[in-house]
């Protein structure tokens, strides 16, 4: 009862939900508490940390449990193979894609895929670049994902090029009022945000990756005008 009440006082006031540790909470609890802040916002949208190591059971919680993304990150690639891996997967349709639109249609189709991601840079369970690669590497890492079209996240202390992961759980200290809002790769981080901003709005859907060790280029193409951005970033991997 105490956690309803609590579930519902939160849909009245934020628009979604992040769900941590999701593979750890019981389907039908999950459920139940969800079905509740759906009855106060149907709108809900619901986000998740899920690791099951499996992407049938992925698509289990998924499906169940009406989640809109899952939490995906690109410090997680341990090369930059598995890097390029990731952007390809939450980078959007290929260039050159073929559907009912493309003829003019205009009704959608249901079809099985992969569920939508947010896709951070880093999140606050994991190193720095600092730590797991180079200091160099913070730049091209969030480039990358900037060029993304799934929804995308960071976390505090990686534009300002912090060395070492926040502990959350046992940090006491309280962030500083920032005077100065250009430090690190801040001022091209507020660039990119408003270029990935900019490339959803003006219907950059389709994406093509390509790379050569280290180095990934990525495209966005807009299917209608057929213009393209594209980025070329050369990681930093020990």
């Amino acid at each position: 009862s105490h956690m309803q009440t609590y579930t519902e006082q939160m849909a009245a006031i934020f628009h979604g939900f992040r769900i941590d540790n999701c593979h750890s909470t019981p389907i039908h609890v999950a459920q139940y508490l969800l079905d509740a802040a759906r009855r106060i916002r149907p709108n809900l949208y619901v986000i998740c940390e899920l690791f099951t190591g499996s992407e049938e059971i992925d698509a289990v919680y998924v499906s169940q449990l009406g989640i809109g993304a899952l939490i995906r990150e690109a410090m997680g690639a341990n090369d930059s193979w598995e890097l390029g891996r990731l952007c390809h997967r939450h980078g959007g349709s290929p260039v050159g894609s073929v559907d009912s639109s493309s003829f003019g249609n205009n009704k959608v189709v249901a079809r099985p895929g992969l569920p939508g991601a947010m896709f951070t840079d880093c999140t606050h369970d994991n190193e720095t670049p600092s730590q797991k690669r180079t200091t160099e590497d913070a730049l091209p890492n969030a480039a990358l994902v900037a060029m993304s079209v799934a929804a995308t996240g960071s976390v505090r202390g990686y534009d300002e090029l912090v060395d070492k992961t926040i502990d959350v759980v046992h940090e006491t200290r309280k962030y500083p009022v920032l005077d100065n809002i250009n430090v690190g790769i801040t001022p091209v981080k507020r660039l990119l945000n408003k270029l990935h901003t900019q490339l959803a709005v003006d219907g950059f859907d389709e994406v093509h990756i390509h790379q050569e060790n280290n180095t990934i280029a990525i495209q966005r193409h807009n299917p209608k005008t057929h213009e393209a951005v594209y980025l070329v970033a050369h990681t930093f991997y020990i």
